[in-house]
């Protein structure tokens, strides 16, 4: 099975991506307005219905259209147990068609196998590998710190989307954020800087299985495309391994 990635909108004002295999395609988290949706779909050449819309955590830039998304796919939500238990109560009842799962748990969806991992960001928040006939990417967003179980998801796939959202630097003197936000983003439950989705490049790199990593989430106010890149092309050393990043109209399509 061929697996091709559409990242189709990355940062705080909305994220969403695709995944196409075997006939069948999934939604990665859903923070996109519909509207905005079909057209990017339209772009990416959509092929097959979409089996399930997976969500990575309940922040609104990631879950805020989800009902929608499921109502239009005509496909269940797929979350972790706490995260939607952290939902308000009128969007849980929006979201009644749900496949809940416990972060750590594997489970299918049509043709693709997906493995889910926890991630220090907020309540339930997880990671994903998914997979199909041997073939894997690996999702890694809104992420506080790097652990040995992101360790291990990025030794195991070809294609990694990880967020590279700040520089420690910059975010250190960022005039639009206050010290409270400034201490939120860089603490072990916010997000990762240049150097930690670095850590995780470097790791799938020395496996051998990494081909492509593609940046994402990255902050408009503490970070600049060109450091991140500059960090990761130094994490991955000699390694052939392609690094692109996700802006907010998402990246080109890779296939995994």
């Amino acid at each position: 099975m061929k697996m091709v990635l559409t990242i189709l909108a990355s940062g705080s004002s909305g994220n969403c991506a695709l995944v196409q295999g075997d006939g069948v395609c999934l939604v990665i988290d859903a923070g996109l307005p519909i509207r905005t949706l079909q057209k990017r779909l339209g772009r990416a050449g959509r092929k097959g219905p979409v089996v399930g819309v997976l969500l990575t955590h309940a922040h609104a830039d990631h879950i805020g259209h989800a009902a929608a998304y499921s109502d239009y796919f005509g496909c269940p939500i797929l979350i972790s147990t706490e995260a939607l238990a952290a939902l308000p109560e009128a969007q849980r009842k929006k979201s009644a068609r749900c496949l809940v799962f416990d972060a750590g748990e594997a489970f299918g969806v049509g043709a693709f196998r997906i493995w889910t991992c926890p991630t220090p960001h907020s309540e339930g928040s997880v990671a994903y590998l998914v997979s199909g006939n041997g073939r894997a990417l690996g999702w890694i967003s809104d992420c506080g710190s790097v652990t040995n179980e992101l360790m291990e998801l990025a030794q195991g796939v070809s294609v990694l989307a990880v967020e590279s959202n700040y520089s420690p630097s910059v975010l250190a003197q960022c005039t639009e954020y206050d010290q409270r936000l400034r201490q939120r983003i860089s603490g072990g439950r916010g997000h990762l800087s240049n150097e930690q989705a670095s850590q995780l490049i470097a790791a799938g790199a020395s496996s051998g299985n990494l081909r492509k990593a593609i940046l994402m989430h990255l902050s408009e106010h503490s970070n600049f495309p060109e450091l991140a890149m500059d960090t990761a092309m130094i994490a991955k050393g000699n390694a052939e391994v392609e690094i692109l990043i996700a802006g907010r109209d998402g990246a080109e399509s890779v296939e995994v």
